[in-house]
């Protein structure tokens, strides 16, 4: 491969998936995104190049597998897995042995749901499979940014319409919260870093390195937005197996000089705000 460098992503119609486009396009980088024929990408940047068959997959120096099946719908065990496993799998096998992969993960446990599982699957897969010149297994907390759809973005919109309950668990488990710009800060500097990662396979954590209980984060929520919100905290049972805590170790990302810029409230306000 040589000329301008070519990126190939999967999921770039999704939140975090349109503004890692545009970091790659801002980069000088080429992007391709691979998109269902029935997808919306109206949310694309200007200059992304759309395919909608693994066919057409042309060689690239990077591919950023982002498209995920949560399972939240209705989906079967077997479409979660087709979407996690079988299809991030048929596309690298369209890829050279010198491409660079980032695959956007999860620290779940494997045996909390069947999404962790199948993310598991397909890194453990590619971690023996040992084929790539380097495969970077990113193991993401969550993130959360104006206008999303994850946890946060879900009890905002609850709070500011100030619907009279919102069922919670107890709210005991902690978790590690990463403002947008802080987690795309962090693929940037990865990029530019490539040569400090280690050839093959390796796993790099990106979150803030700091976590906060479910229920003190909520209980901010409220108090920012001024919501007349009950919650009600104990009403949701918490699933098998679920981690008290979950927290990125940012060692290796602050070796490279990177660390996060937004606070939890200060990010929570952002989203708030938009």
């Amino acid at each position: 491969m040589s000329g301008v460098s070519r990126a190939l992503v999967s999921g770039g119609t999704g939140y975090l998936g349109k503004y890692l486009c545009e970091l790659l396009l801002n980069k000088g980088i080429e992007v391709v995104c691979l998109v269902r024929e029935t997808s919306n990408i109206s949310s694309l940047p200007e200059g992304v190049v759309t395919i909608s068959s693994l066919n057409k997959i042309k060689s690239c120096h990077y591919f950023f597998h982002l498209a995920t099946c949560y399972g939240r719908n209705g989906e079967s065990d077997q479409e979660v897995r087709k979407v996690n496993v079988e299809y991030p799998t048929e596309i690298c096998q369209k890829l050279d042995d010198e491409a660079i992969v980032f695959n956007f993960s999860t620290s779940l446990p494997a045996n909390v749901n069947i999404y962790a599982q199948t993310k598991f699957e397909f890194s453990d897969y590619m971690n023996h499979l040992n084929r790539f010149k380097k495969f970077i297994n990113l193991e993401v907390e969550q993130f959360y940014g104006p206008a999303d759809k994850t946890f946060i973005g879900s009890i905002l919109k609850h709070l500011q319409k100030n619907t009279p309950e919102i069922p919670l668990t107890d709210g005991r488990q902690k978790r590690d919260f990463i403002y947008i710009d802080d987690l795309l800060n962090a693929v940037d500097c990865l990029l530019n870093n490539l040569k400090k990662i280690d050839s093959g396979y390796s796993n790099i954590s990106i979150g803030s390195g700091k976590s906060y209980s479910i229920k003190e984060v909520v209980e901010l929520l409220k108090e920012l937005t001024g919501s007349s919100s009950r919650l009600d905290f104990g009403k949701i049972p918490y699933r098998a197996n679920e981690p008290l805590e979950l927290k990125a170790d940012i060692t290796f990302l602050q070796s490279l000089g990177w660390d996060t810029k937004v606070d939890l409230k200060d990010g929570l306000q952002k989203t708030i705000q938009y």
